[in-house]
């Protein structure tokens, strides 16, 4: 086997390894593996991490009957159509992804989401006290802002995230599906 690999027992190796950690071997795997990322269980995907976070996504993107009682219309609407076209298009992503990518992106947009859904228990407990127009905004900038990033991560991929200067692996280990 090694004559017929050649040179590449090198890049076989890897390869295997990468297969061994992650449960498949694929150019992005192989390549955030090049640059020390834990790939342990990479592209293990499970359906109720997909649910949770792309609903708690589409849910967040019905909310303007809720928020026009605190800014003007237009804003609420606006809000409203931003953040569901930004969860259209991550889905679009998703769907055509392969499993590795699928399982990452899941899983960002899941962890994503529960930042977000911290911040809104924060502000529950807040209106329990009192109505605060700021709580009830920065909630809505937060959810807007686990819109985009969720939507530029999916766009970008583990491939191309891995290789941002200085935090790309440990964004991909932090938000990626496996041991991070």
């Amino acid at each position: 086997i090694l004559q017929a690999i050649g040179g590449d027992a090198h890049h076989v190796d890897n390869s295997i390894n990468v297969l061994i950690a992650s449960g498949m071997s694929t150019a992005d795997l192989r390549a955030a593996a090049a640059l020390r990322v834990d790939l342990r269980g990479a592209a293990n995907m499970r359906l109720s991490v997909v649910y949770l976070g792309f609903t708690a996504w589409a849910t967040s993107g019905v909310y303007p009957t809720d928020l026009v009682t605190h800014v003007p219309p237009a804003v609420a609407w606006t809000y409203m159509f931003v953040n569901l076209s930004l969860l259209a298009l991550c889905l679009a992503v998703f769907v055509q992804s392969e499993v590795d990518e699928k399982a990452f992106i899941a899983m960002s947009v899941a962890k994503l989401q529960s930042v977000k859904m911290f911040w809104g228990l924060l502000y529950a407990l807040e209106v329990c006290r009192k109505t605060s127009t700021w709580w009830w905004t920065t909630f809505f900038a937060a959810a807007l802002l686990a819109a985009v990033a969720g939507t530029a991560f999916a766009l970008l991929g583990r491939r191309h995230l891995v290789r941002a200067p200085r935090v790309g692996p440990w964004v991909v280990q932090l938000l990626g599906p496996g041991s991070g």
